[in-house]
């Protein structure tokens, strides 16, 4: 309704759910009494592969249209069942390698939106939507920023259609490494479990 530079917030989590990590990190069940389970044992992360899907909910959550909102702990993939589960204390030390990568991965998506506008500002296109892979891509002022997820335990090579006015451009990954733009078409290679960020500036 106001656009793709509206002000609604998109919340990582709160006080009134389960947290991100106690589903992806393999601790929480969907189908389970998230409340009950809080009280009646204790919710760890049980799977490290749920530190790579917080990385891309971030990921995601920083790069699309809105404002994105952090629940304190989710920047270090905190975990906890229902309230009060998820209102543990917030650790600022003592953190393992797998919370010290997501902390830093936040803290550079943070940087990326603040220094690039079309993150903020900019329309929002459709790139390809499939089961396992999604890319979208933001544009402002002729900056273009393409996001690409790929949730499959497998590695991806994918041909992503540019939008008009961007068919002809160079563009690079976060290491400045050269995406191939062949025809309008980016030539993308994606690892498993992850999310790229390439851009035309």
């Amino acid at each position: 309704y106001y656009g793709y530079h509206h002000v609604m917030g998109n919340i990582s989590g709160n006080q009134d759910k389960p947290r991100f990590m106690a589903y992806a990190g393999g601790d929480l069940r969907f189908d389970e009494d998230s409340k009950l389970a809080g009280w009646t044992r204790p919710i760890t992360v049980t799977r490290p592969e749920g530190y790579e899907r917080l990385k891309m909910f971030m990921a995601f959550n920083l790069t699309i249209p809105g404002i994105p909102v952090i629940y304190y702990g989710d920047e270090i993939g905190m975990t906890g069942a229902n309230d009060p589960d998820n209102r543990r204390m917030m650790r600022f030390t003592g953190l393992q390698p797998d919370e010290e990568d997501v902390k830093a991965t936040v803290a550079r998506l943070a940087a990326l939106r603040l220094q690039n506008l079309e993150l903020t500002y900019g329309d929002f296109h459709w790139l390809l939507v499939e089961d396992d892979v999604l890319a979208y891509a933001r544009s402002y002022f002729g900056q273009l920023t393409v996001v690409v997820f790929n949730k499959s335990p497998h590695a991806a090579s994918l041909l992503l259609p540019l939008p008009a006015g961007f068919t002809r451009d160079s563009f690079h990954d976060q290491l400045k490494t050269p995406v191939e733009n062949t025809d309008g078409l980016l030539q993308v290679d994606i690892e498993a479990d992850s999310f790229m960020i390439i851009q035309n500036h």
